[in-house]
C-alpha cells in the first residue's frame, strides 16, 4: 500500500527529531533570571545624634544595666531603622543619612538604603573628650542634615534631633536653621534625651 513508503519516508524525520530532543532534555534548558523592578515610596530621613560629653551621663537602664543617653540612642536608632522581633517593622524602602555634632557638626553617612552599614557607623560614634571639641552647636547640626536631605529627589524629607542640651556652639542660631529647613520643606523632629534631675557624667 501507499501507507508503507510514506511511513517509511517520515522515519528518518522522527528519528532526527527524537534525537533533537533527547540533547535539549540532556542540557536540562531551565528558566532565566528575570529582572523585576520594585519601586517603593520612600522618605528621606537625616538622624541627627548629639556626642557632645553630656550625653555620657548615666541615667538610663538598657538591657537591665546602667546606659548612658548616647548607647540608648545608638539602640533606639537601631531597632527604629532595622526593626525588632516585637513588631517594629523598621524603615525599609526609606533613604537615611546620619549627622552627629558637639563643638563641630560632622556628616557621618549621605543618604543610603543600606541601614545596617549605617548601624556599624552608629555603632563606632564615640563622644566629644577634648574641650576644643565638646559643646552643643545645634544650628550647625540643622544645616548640616538638611544640606543632606536636599540631596534625595523624595519629597518627604524629615530631620530626626536627637540631643540632650540647649545649643551653646556655632555660629548659626538653631532657630534661623530651623527656619531654613521650614522653607526647604524639610520637617524636623526633635528628640530630648535624658531624664529629670541629675545623672552621673563619668
Amino acid at each position: 500500500s501507499l501507507a508503507k513508503p510514506r511511513r517509511r519516508m517520515l522515519l528518518p524525520a522522527l528519528r532526527l527529531l527524537a534525537a533533537i530532543c533527547c540533547v535539549i532534555a540532556l542540557a536540562r534548558p531551565q528558566w532565566g533570571l528575570e529582572l523585576t523592578k520594585v519601586y517603593v515610596k520612600g522618605i528621606a530621613m537625616a538622624m541627627v545624634v548629639d556626642v557632645s560629653s553630656s550625653m555620657g551621663a548615666v541615667d538610663f537602664v538598657l538591657d537591665n544595666r546602667q546606659s548612658n543617653r548616647l548607647d540608648v540612642v545608638k539602640a533606639t536608632i537601631r531597632s527604629f531603622l532595622i526593626g525588632e522581633d516585637d513588631g517594629l517593622a523598621g524603615r525599609v524602602g526609606d533613604l537615611v543619612s546620619l549627622v552627629s555634632f558637639a563643638r563641630f557638626a560632622d556628616s557621618l553617612s549621605p543618604l543610603t538604603l543600606d541601614h545596617l552599614a549605617l548601624v556599624e557607623l552608629l555603632d563606632q560614634l564615640q563622644l566629644a573628650v577634648l574641650p576644643a571639641e565638646d559643646g552643643t552647636a545645634i544650628g550647625e547640626a540643622i544645616v548640616l542634615g538638611v544640606e543632606r536631605l536636599m540631596k534625595s529627589a523624595e519629597t518627604s524629607r524629615v530631620m530626626i534631633l536627637m540631643t540632650d542640651g540647649y545649643s551653646n556652639s556655632g555660629d548659626t542660631e538653631p532657630l534661623e536653621a530651623a527656619r531654613i529647613a521650614k522653607a526647604l520643606g524639610v520637617k524636623i523632629y526633635t528628640i530630648g534625651t535624658g531624664t529629670e534631675g541629675t545623672a552621673i557624667i563619668p
